[in-house]
């Protein structure tokens, strides 16, 4: 039997003093606001830190990303050598251990090999979605050190002084179970999409998307890219998969930003959400689990705000070249007018 010890907040440790579980206070306070270590609590004054690159430093020697630059959500950019939160070296080296290194062998593979693999090996797909609960949660920690003002370096308003940490509470616990050893129930994982891409750059994309609010994720790796909903019970999949069993081939960089906005789109309309929680058996196994609702079902609304045209609109306009009309395009987007996964018939547009 493991010994564990609830605190005064509902912090859980074992009996070698590791945090296995985060209270939602100590959680905002030590991680979400504070400084220490993301993944086993430690403070700086406890142990040795060094960087933890938030997009994986194999993925920028792949693709000689160091001196290249990554979008922000407020706009301005950030050189991925820079895009780094601190970690203790402890946690660090588990990471690369438990985490980076079977998911680097596993995405170094082709499109179609990946996909055998994970029909031999389903585990390999909830393996993908720790990888990505991990690489959000980082994105998100590192906007509390990144001023929300791109205009001026004056002020003291932060990226992450907007995001609200108690949603994001859950995905901790998810990135960091190769630390604590919990059991994730099969409910707790979203939706998960893995299509071939379109490699417009001979042997050498990457590209990457994530959604706070929404808590999307989309990851492009040379010939394949993969999507994910990480809170939302698989609600995606359901209400979507018709729509996935149309795609015929692989994804142009507007296809993968339609699928985006069609995922984040259901994510925020959900009528009834799933709840995550944590528990611990007489044993002490550690156990993630959902509650989930009976039925998938929308808000209806009749004047939206957030539309799948006003997000599409959101996630093509920078990566649009100019050409004559192209205002004109962008709006009969916004509008819900003009997309560019199927044509009127509804077939699949494939570009290959």
């Amino acid at each position: 039997m493991k010994a564990l010890y609830v605190l005064e907040d509902s912090t859980i440790i074992n009996s070698q003093g590791e945090i296995i579980f985060f209270s939602l206070e100590k959680f905002i306070n030590d991680i979400a606001k504070g400084d220490c270590c993301f993944i086993c609590g430690a403070s700086p004054t406890e142990k040795k830190f060094n960087n933890e690159h938030i997009i994986p430093d194999w993925i920028l020697r792949r693709f000689d990303l160091y001196n290249k630059q990554i979008k922000l959500p407020n706009g301005s950019y950030i050189y991925y050598r820079q895009y780094v939160i601190p970690c203790c070296e402890d946690c660090n080296s588990l990471l690369g251990k438990e985490i980076e290194v079977p998911i680097s062998e596993l995405l170094s593979l082709s499109y179609k090999e990946i996909i055998e693999r994970i029909h031999l090996d389903n585990d390999l797909v909830y393996l993908i979605f720790r990888w990505l609960s991990l690489i959000y949660l980082k994105t998100n920690l590192k906007d509390k050190f990144l001023l929300a003002d791109r205009g001026t370096r004056t002020g003291s308003k932060k990226i992450g002084d907007s995001h609200i940490w108690e949603d994001i509470h859950h995905i901790h616990c998810i990135a960091r179970s190769h630390y604590t050893k919990a059991k994730i129930d099969y409910n707790v994982f979203g939706t998960i999409f893995i299509f071939p891409a379109l490699n417009l750059e001979e042997n050498n994309t990457f590209d990457y998307i994530d959604n706070s609010a929404a808590k999307v994720v989309m990851v492009q790796i040379d010939d394949f890219c993969i999507v994910a909903v990480l809170n939302d019970a698989c609600a995606g999949f359901t209400l979507w998969k018709n729509m996935f069993m149309r795609i015929t081939g692989p994804l142009s960089p507007f296809q993968k930003r339609e699928i985006i906005s069609h995922l984040i789109y259901i994510n925020l309309h959900l009528k009834e959400r799933p709840t995550f929680y944590s528990s611990f058996t007489e044993n002490g196994t550690y156990e993630i689990k959902a509650k989930i609702p009976k039925q998938v079902e929308l808000i209806e609304s009749e004047n939206e705000v957030i539309s799948i045209g006003t997000l599409l609109h959101l996630y093509v306009k920078d990566i649009m070249s100019e050409f004559d009309g192209k205002n004109e395009v962008l709006e009969s987007i916004r509008l819900g007018k003009r997309g560019y996964l199927f044509n009127q018939n509804g077939d699949f547009i494939n570009h290959s």
